[in-house]
């Protein structure tokens, strides 16, 4: 009887902990297999913790995949701050952004409460926990990654506004719009969100469209800064882009296809699991949607968050690169928003069924989580390690100087440097270390370092000078040089 007392007291309390529990659980459930690590995240850490060490502040991003333009600072400045908390463990990284995702996971219960009250919350919340989608990006470290966690915000911000009208929300709505951009370019179909939410108020429009405004531009000062001081090299390569460089390699998309493969597929990613149940639910909340707008009985949120969707389904539509399940991330909260909704109409409707529906899909997709944790792996992490233990054996009480041949195998070569860089044992007038395959290298100058067993070769480049490695096709990858390439290539370019 008491704990029956203390669960109706405390119901609330006590499934948001099992809730946030469960999180937890699918995202840090034997993390050293699962941390990705790769070129990108290996060179942004790499690049992070440069930084520090030398105390200097990156102005601009890495360059985008898409064109010859650059990202705006905030990644790093991240980065910066997630490595800052234990400087010592290769792996804070990751693990701060997996708390965040976790943390996402609350602001989606405070989002659905919100909307429609404690239920509702905790229903979002169970679904945002166990998406296969958010524990996918959760141990990916990466930029996209943490466009979905402040997309997470920017939903919640923008509840809040829709309901409280305050300017002040339509600024820090701004901001967190920008810096999301800046982060990753992928993210700019957040300003529609901004748009719908300003389309929707009915009071101090004028003052929240400027406040929005203000918040939106701040966190584009760095790269305006940048391009000023270098002949408007953002600006004129992104026109170059829109207007000419993405049809270069543009990519046909059939509305059909687009509608009944690609949108089916990827929300089933993101709530139920498996495609044969995202089929159903889709129809069905487009039949709860049009009968509740057909009633005028949806609330102002549901409808400019609707906006937002249509708007960002078209763009995507119609962008003429490809299309990965990761560009969708932004867009995890509100179709998680708009799943919970539907089920949540079809319990107020038939509790039973409504209920047996959730428990389907919720079981969906925790058989997909488990059976993607049980066939993960590390490989790269593990041969990073791997040869950094056999330099260290080879070399005792040295440091080392990284090369990579032809820059060709850099997924690879990175991961080692960054494993080096923690544990301070790289340096720029170190042992030289040559890292690649045998293709186009002469065996009989640099000796295999014996003992490698992990695929790509190690060679012994010490007895050559920096400029005759230059020479032969050794690209230098120590942190320093990373570091430069990455984000004060400019200042070589200026000095020309």
């Amino acid at each position: 009887m008491v704990l029956r007392s203390f669960f109706r007291k405390h119901w609330y309390e006590i499934s948001l902990f099992a809730i946030l529990l469960l999180s937890v659980a699918l995202r840090f459930y034997d993390f050293s297999n699962r941390f990705g690590l790769a070129y990108d995240q290996a060179r942004d850490v790499i690049v992070a913790r440069e930084a520090l060490r030398a105390f200097t502040i990156p102005m601009i991003g890495p360059f985008a995949s898409a064109g010859p333009f650059v990202y705006g600072p905030q990644w790093y400045w991240l980065l910066m701050l997630f490595v800052a908390v234990s400087p010592g463990a290769l792996i804070t990284p990751w693990i701060v952004q997996d708390l965040l995702y976790v943390l996402s996971v609350f602001v989606m219960v405070l989002i659905g409460k919100e909307i429609s009250g404690k239920t509702f919350g905790l229903l979002l919340g169970l679904l945002f926990s166990v998406s296969v989608g958010q524990v996918a990006q959760s141990v990916n470290l990466s930029s996209p990654s943490m466009v979905g966690i402040v997309a997470v915000y920017c939903v919640y911000v923008a509840v809040l506004f829709l309901k409280k009208e305050n300017p002040i929300f339509a600024g820090l709505l701004g901001f967190l719009i920008g810096n999301a951009i800046n982060i990753h370019f992928q993210a700019i179909g957040l300003i529609f969100l901004g748009i719908s939410s300003l389309l929707i108020i009915r009071k101090n429009r004028f003052r929240s469209v400027g406040y929005f405004l203000i918040g939106f531009l701040i966190p584009f000062i760095p790269l305006f800064l940048f391009d000023i001081n270098n002949n408007f090299f953002e600006s004129k390569n992104i026109l170059e882009y829109y207007l000419h460089g993405q049809y270069v390699t543009a990519l046909p998309k059939r509305w059909l296809t687009y509608a009944f493969v690609f949108w089916p597929d990827a929300w089933a990613r993101i709530v139920g699991g498996y495609l044969y149940f995202s089929y159903p639910l889709i129809v069905f909340l487009g039949i709860i949607t049009i009968y509740h707008l057909w009633k005028r009985s949806i609330s102002r949120v549901i409808v400019s968050l609707l906006l937002f969707f249509a708007v960002e389904i078209v763009l995507l539509r119609y962008y003429t690169g490809p299309l990965y399940h990761s560009y969708l991330s932004t867009l995890h909260p509100v179709i998680v928003l708009f799943s919970g909704w539907a089920l949540y109409q079809l319990i107020k409707m038939r509790k039973r069924i409504g209920m047996l529906v959730t428990l389907i899909l919720i079981c969906g997709s925790l058989l997909l989580n488990i059976n993607e944790i049980r066939n993960s792996s590390n490989n790269t992490a593990r041969q990073a390690e791997a040869k950094r233990k056999l330099l260290l054996a080879v070399y005792p009480e040295r440091k080392f100087a990284v090369y990579d041949y032809g820059y060709n195998s850099t997924a690879n070569s990175l991961p080692l440097v960054l494993y080096l860089q923690v544990n301070g044992e790289i340096s720029d007038d170190g042992y030289k270390i040559g890292f690649g395959s045998t293709t186009g290298v002469k065996k009989q100058i640099h000796n295999e370092i014996s003992g490698n067993l992990s695929g790509f070769r190690l060679r012994d480049l010490n007895s050559s000078s920096s400029a005759e490695l230059s020479k032969e096709g050794w690209a230098f990858v120590n942190p320093s040089i990373v570091y430069h390439s990455t984000v004060r290539w400019y200042e070589d370019k200026n000095s020309e």
